[in-house]
């Protein structure tokens, strides 16, 4: 007979967007972890080798500075976290996920040994930890862990630890009892201009998905067409008429946006649809016309 669970079921709070994070964004946050029963797929592979995987709900704390009086935060997750796949979503914590597929082959020895221990009676099914990567790694590859909360990898006692398993358990009874407020909705990150142009496209399209495309507003004046500066009038001598020199006309402002963003050259640009153009610009402004205290 399997033993009642200790905490209720979530009932709709979790997370809403379409995106969830990565094992390795986990490094370094106290998390909860609920395996799924019947989710262990032993006949996974990667890369054509075996690699069994597990799903499990994931309730992503943030409180590794909570020694210093500092919880909570925000958690920064997609992509691959590097260069041409930079993060794509950031969400305050505590955050809850749902289903989240963990593959590294020693988390997933914890979860099936949670559900096995679960289905004997022997476990809540719960498992609390803080992800991080082993100095024992193999060709440049070390293994991602679920570390303890109260000593760290080497066994060490980890500053505030006994804080930190304080706060745990405060934080637990409040899911428990419905009254913890999780965050349920990322924010879009807008990729660098050195990002890859299929970031620059998804993020494009996620924006138009989440309803935030339409047409942009007319930028700061940093980003206005450039329009040329006419010459100062040149001086006289007293009783000479000054002679003018024709101008021509000034050329009509033209599309703010056909400018190539920051980072862009002119040839990358020319390689970005109009639609995504106005998408990057959009998002730039609007990070330049947030206040910044």
């Amino acid at each position: 007979m399997t033993a009642p669970s200790p905490f209720r079921e979530a009932t709709g709070g979790g997370y809403s967007g379409d995106s969830t994070p990565w094992p390795r964004d986990l490094i370094g946050r106290l998390i909860f972890l609920k395996p799924i029963p019947g989710s262990h797929d032993v006949t996974a592979e990667y890369e054509g080798k075996p690699r069994p995987t597990v799903r499990a709900d994931v309730l992503v704390l943030d409180a590794a500075g909570v020694a210093s009086g500092v919880v909570g935060g925000p958690l920064e997750y997609g992509g691959k976290g590097d260069a041409v796949a930079p993060h794509t979503d950031r969400i305050n914590t505590p955050a809850y996920f749902s289903g989240m597929l963990f593959s590294q082959v020693n988390i997933v020895r914890e979860l099936v040994k949670e559900l096995d221990d679960a289905a004997a009676g022997q476990s809540s099914g719960l498992l609390i930890g803080i992800p991080y990567l082993s100095d024992q790694g193999r060709k440049g590859n070390p293994p991602l862990n679920l570390g303890k909360v109260k000593t760290d990898q080497w066994g060490r006692p980890r500053p505030g630890g006994d804080a930190l398993w304080q706060f745990a358990n405060d934080q637990f009874v409040a899911w428990s009892g419905g009254s913890l407020a999780l965050a349920t909705k990322s924010e879009l990150i807008p990729p660098p201009p050195h990002a890859s142009p299929d970031a620059q496209k998804r993020y494009a399209e996620r924006l138009q998905a989440r309803g935030q495309s339409g047409t942009p507003q007319p930028g700061p004046t940093a980003y206005a067409s450039a329009q040329p500066v006419a010459a100062p009038a040149p001086q006289y001598a007293p009783g000479q008429p000054p002679q003018v020199t024709p101008q021509p006309p000034a050329p009509a402002p033209g599309n703010p946006d056909d400018q190539p963003a920051p980072g862009f050259t002119p040839d990358t640009w020319g390689n970005v649809d109009a639609g995504t153009r106005a998408l990057i610009w959009q998002g730039i402004r609007a990070r330049q016309l947030q206040p910044t205290h």
